[in-house]
């Protein structure tokens, strides 16, 4: 199992699952707090032990070494993790679609390859929705850093300070686009934030080639609010693709297959 293929496996549960189990009308709001990987609170405490540790062990954390103490200590918080989420899920019921398709014996033996067969275009259009939000999501999380500090020249703390700040702002703003998705609907609230994502990049590197700290952190700071317009309604986007019986491999094979493109190579 590649790194992450948990991670997507358990999105891809809570996706299926908030669909089916919520009202329509808030599906989409609900299902946005499902993408709450990037901008959960955790994310500014993240950020800021990163920051933290920049400036008590800088030579340790350029040279990216973490001693065996440090790797195990990760992997205890991974197994908690891991128990809390296998808690959660033996203590949760199968939803209504899903007990009427067992009680009229429509269950797929073989999931994965039926809907394959049945609904690929689903998958491909999914998959290249997902690579919309995610290609610029690296831009901002990733890409920035080394532009930052090796182009425009500025500091790594203050750079990790104004994501933040960002992740702080994506708080409100992807509930914020699963509650106006469940207005004007996830497509069209989708392809508003895809055009905006594009025209954004335009004024972001604008912006920060300007070479200015204050105008930098505004790029930053607002890099994802037009992406958080294709974030928050993306889970049920994709979800509704798939038919109920096939709908929790359909999006997991959605999700995943950016796993192995370039756009997820971050190593």
């Amino acid at each position: 199992m590649r790194p992450g293929d948990s991670c997507i496996d358990h999105l891809s549960q809570s996706i299926t699952l908030i669909k089916a189990l919520r009202p329509p009308r808030e599906e989409i709001f609900v299902a946005g707090q499902a993408k709450f990987r990037r901008a959960d609170p955790g994310h500014p405490v993240r950020e800021g032990s990163v920051c933290a540790w920049t400036r008590v062990r800088p030579q340790e954390f350029a040279s990216r070494q973490i001693n065996r103490g440090g790797i195990a200590q990760l992997n205890h918080r991974n197994g908690v993790v891991i128990a809390i989420g296998l808690y959660i899920r033996l203590g949760i019921l199968e939803t209504p679609a899903f007990r009427r398709i067992v009680a009229e014996n429509r269950v797929e033996r073989v999931p994965v390859i039926e809907v394959i067969k049945r609904q690929p275009r689903s998958i491909i259009l999914s998959a290249l929705a997902r690579m919309a939000e995610q290609a610029p999501a690296y831009i901002y999380l990733a890409f920035i850093f080394a532009y930052g500090t090796q182009v425009i020249h500025q500091d790594r703390d203050f750079l990790l300070t104004s994501l933040i700040c960002a992740g702080i702002v994506s708080l409100a703003t992807i509930p914020l686009a699963g509650h106006l998705s469940d207005r004007i609907g996830r497509k069209r609230m989708y392809l508003i934030g895809s055009v905006l994502t594009g025209l954004f990049g335009f004024a972001y590197f604008g912006l920060l080639n300007t070479g200015v700290p204050e105008l930098i952190f505004i790029a930053i700071v607002l890099s994802f609010v037009p992406h958080d317009l294709m974030y928050g309604p993306q889970a049920a986007l994709i979800a509704e693709c798939f038919t109920p019986r096939l709908r929790y491999s359909g999006c997991s094979i959605a999700i995943s297959s950016l796993r192995s493109s370039p756009v997820d190579r971050r190593h």
